[in-house]
């Protein structure tokens, strides 16, 4: 049978109906089961101080993710670091509140109009970026979760080898590419080889972008398990796992906007294991989410004051 117009559309459609409902019925369950009012009531016992303090190190995490950028494609990015991280923030704050991860197309069309970087270098640098934290959240996790339940020698011995993975792989590269040339061209090997040209091509830039991506998870995870630790009575070890299940959900292909629901899910699971109670934990999962969702806003608009010139391109 032939295709009924406008089929094409439902599938997107659906999602993003799912993706909304999700959202509202979130914001319905939180207000009936805990109350608004009531769970965001402990903020009003933190030291300000302290909470500004959580607040810049949690916008450090943002600048070094942005050197990270600045420093992979220093060619193109060269004196504009401003720039790089206006970019990075608004790239940020879009993946953080759109729906079904389409905020990850934000980073190829802003480093398009602000770089003038073809899709075939955003793209795989935007890939390689996501091959390393996934990497880092995970050897972090592994790591934090066989300490726990064993020692933290025994986490010692789990961490060492997992971590010569993203080195193994990079010296890999070469071999990789020699395989894909020796083989009949095609549209799949065409595209195959751009990806692999936009990954490090030395040494020094592979350490650096891997050494920024620790830099930036452990200051962020360090932060966020902070604040976990100020809504739920926990261990430093649970409170890193909640953190780090609530960051591993940014992977996931679906959500809801702004993620809702599913980082909570992901904190809570790390969180309940070490002794919290379910209601504790959710609201302490909502707490945190809300400071992520702040501080991505309130990092948004700082760039947006930036000086227009910044962002311009040299003879505009």
């Amino acid at each position: 049978m032939g295709q009924v117009p406008g089929d094409a559309n439902i599938g997107p459609a659906l999602r993003l109906t799912v993706a909304w409902t999700a959202f509202v019925a979130y914001l319905v369950v939180i207000e009936a089961w805990i109350g608004w009012a009531a769970l965001i009531a402990p903020w009003r016992s933190l030291h300000p101080g302290q909470v500004a303090i959580a607040l810049c190190l949690f916008l450090v995490s943002y600048a070094v993710r942005a050197h990270r950028f600045y420093d992979y494609l220093r060619d193109a990015t060269r004196g504009r670091w401003l720039m790089t991280l206006r970019l990075m923030v608004l790239h940020n704050a879009l993946n953080n509140l759109l729906p079904m991860r389409s905020g990850e197309l934000s980073f190829p069309l802003l480093a398009k109009r602000y770089f003038h970087l073809g899709y075939g270098r955003s793209v795989p640098a935007l890939l390689w970026f996501r091959a390393l934290d996934l990497h880092t959240i995970l050897l972090i996790g592994g790591s934090v979760l066989v300490g726990a339940a064993w020692s933290w020698q025994v986490a010692v011995l789990f961490a060492v080898p997992c971590s010569l993975l993203p080195p193994a792989a990079f010296s890999a590269r070469g071999a990789l590419r020699r395989g894909v040339l020796g083989r009949r061209q095609g549209t799949l090997s065409s595209l195959t080889l751009t990806m692999l040209d936009g990954l490090p091509r030395t040494w020094s830039t592979f350490a650096r972008s891997w050494l920024l991506t620790w830099a930036n998870w452990v200051l962020k995870l360090l932060v966020l398990a902070w604040v976990l630790g100020q809504f739920v009575d926990v261990s430093i070890a649970g409170a890193a796992f909640g953190a780090i299940g609530g960051e591993l959900t940014s992977v996931l292909p679906f959500h809801a906007p702004a993620g809702v629901g599913s980082y909570e899910a992901g904190i809570v699971a790390g969180i309940v294991p070490f002794g919290a109670a379910v209601k504790t934990a959710v609201e302490a999962a909502v707490n945190a989410h809300l400071f992520v969702l702040g501080a991505a806003l309130v990092s948004a608009g700082a760039t947006l004051l930036l000086p227009r010139a910044v962002t311009q391109e040299p003879g505009q």
